[in-house]
């Protein structure tokens, strides 16, 4: 069915939209968000509680980190926000932050401003007659305010120092604590008595501020990077011929800490945004009978239909993979991060143990992540390195190139991380680019099948976005024959 189009102004329009706006799922607000612009949507934010915009910037001005860690603050995008907020009015945006932790708001306000008490920083003339000068900083912009100094060069300084003059004036009580806590992150630093390697103070209230976030987040069914890591690397532990399915510690805690009543909102102006596409619907399928890879996912599809506490599995491993696994080098896609979790459940249920009763997604997943570390991943690895070894080559540069990744290659297969060496496999684009392209999709966090590796001959294009996940024995054996033809392939 077509999409209803959905314009800015008609939402804006809608009748008692102050009244709708505070009591919608922080969720649903920050799709919004992601649909209309940022800039646009200041309304809205003007409109909704303290609680309501502390759990969007909790999704928003976070983002995942290429090496895998906990997500990191994006300060350039806190600004925007201040500036957003601050096109209602000072006092819409001061009541917005005022109901946020204060650390939150330093951590975001110091990546924009340092901050020094006036007296410690400004000039005098000691008992003697000496002048000293003070601080003097021609780079950044200076300004004073309720004794103190700030000194910035960020983009969003007029909508700061705007901001910060309004509580100064109106709230005096809050300014002070704020300034106070950036002064301290500002001037942190430690002595060297023993301690020196702590933490920056600024760095470590982000730390601090990055576990509230977390721990917010789990209690809503978010997974954090820490807790999505240990769960992939369980499945590593994982013993097929144990008399019954192991018991996953991770998951039941997660599932036992979310569950939770469903929030209320006006029913139909949400409909509103799932029949304009803005909102996901919640009734859709999640495997439709229509989808192209229905054939291959008929193990996963059958156990959905008869296992009642599957949807709910499905995806916890999805936000699993979002928050602890890349692929290709980013992160996951929401929509990819649950195809791939469907497909690795899927492969685990083919090797589910025979002597095993109830089956349940999360022992199906770690089945399918072991079969793809080891059998794919770890294989392809293997053989890669002992390839190398007899590859010759006439170019010296290209063979010491070689050699050194045979050698990373082989430290990463120690550390169970082939993916490691992601970088390093470029070198094989001088040998036989159908050759990389199918070793990159293999050796990859994630493996999966792109059509170098499907191919039986050379291909013309390589695409690497055009992959599938592996999700059954006949997927592994197209892996296993493509790593078989890899000799010829790169001695041609």
């Amino acid at each position: 069915m077509a999409k209803e189009s959905l314009s800015l102004e008609r939402l804006l329009n809608t009748r008692d939209l102050e009244r709708i706006v505070p009591r919608l799922p922080p969720e649903v607000l920050h799709r919004v968000i992601q649909h209309f612009g940022l800039e646009q949507c200041g309304e809205f934010l003007a409109l909704a509680s303290a609680a309501q915009i502390l759990r969007v910037l909790d999704a928003d001005v976070w983002r995942t980190r290429a090496d895998g860690l906990d997500a990191g603050f994006d300060a350039d995008r806190f600004g925007l926000w201040l500036t957003v907020l601050m096109e209602s009015g000072p006092a819409v945006a001061a009541g917005k932050l005022m109901g946020l932790d204060l650390a939150f708001v330093a951590c975001g306000l110091i990546h924009h401003i340092e901050v020094f008490d006036s007296a410690a920083v400004s000039a005098y003339t000691t008992l003697e007659g000496d002048y000293i000068e003070g601080r003097v900083s021609p780079e950044a912009r200076t300004i004073d305010i309720g004794g103190f100094r700030l000194e910035t060069q960020s983009p969003a300084a007029d909508v700061i120092g705007e901001l910060l003059l309004f509580l100064n004036d109106r709230q005096p009580a809050y300014f002070t604590r704020l300034m106070r806590q950036c002064v301290q992150l500002t001037n942190g630093g430690h002595e060297p008595d023993g301690f020196h390697n702590l933490l920056p103070d600024d760095e470590q209230q982000l730390f601090d501020v990055g576990q509230a976030r977390d721990l917010r987040r789990e209690a809503l069914g978010y997974v954090t990077a820490s807790h999505a890591h240990a769960f992939l690397r369980s499945a590593g532990t994982l013993r097929l011929d144990s008399p019954a399915p192991p018991h996953s510690p991770l998951a039941s805690t997660y599932f036992r800490e979310t569950r939770q009543e469903p929030v209320e909102a006006y029913s139909w102006f949400v409909d509103m945004l799932v029949n304009a596409g803005i909102v996901g619907s919640e009734r859709q399928p999640m495997l439709g009978a229509g989808d192209a890879d229905s054939a291959r996912l008929d193990l996963i599809r059958a156990h959905v239909t008869s296992y009642a506490p599957a949807g709910e599995e499905l995806a916890y491993l999805a936000n699993v993979l979002l928050a602890g696994c890349h692929i290709q080098g980013r992160g996951f896609s929401p929509s990819e991060a649950s195809a791939a979790a469907t497909a690795v459940c899927n492969l685990g249920l083919e090797h589910w143990p025979g002597n095993w009763n109830t089956k349940d997604l999360v022992t199906a997943f770690q089945i399918g992540w072991q079969l793809l570390r080891r059998d794919v991943c770890l294989r392809t690895a293997t053989r890669l390195v002992e390839l190398l070894r007899h590859v010759h080559v006439h170019d010296r540069d290209l063979d010491v190139q070689l050699s050194d990744l045979r050698r990373k290659l082989a430290h990463a297969i120690t550390l169970g991380m082939p993916w490691q060496v992601r970088d390093s496999l470029d070198v094989l684009l001088q040998l036989d680019a159908t050759s990389w392209a199918g070793v990159v999709a293999l050796l990859d966090e994630c493996p999966v099948l792109t059509a170098a590796v499907r191919c039986s001959a050379t291909t013309r294009t390589i695409d690497l976005q055009d992959f599938a996940f592996i999700s059954s024995r006949r997927d592994i054996a197209v892996a296993e024959r493509f790593v078989d033809r890899l000799p010829a392939m790169l001695q041609s």
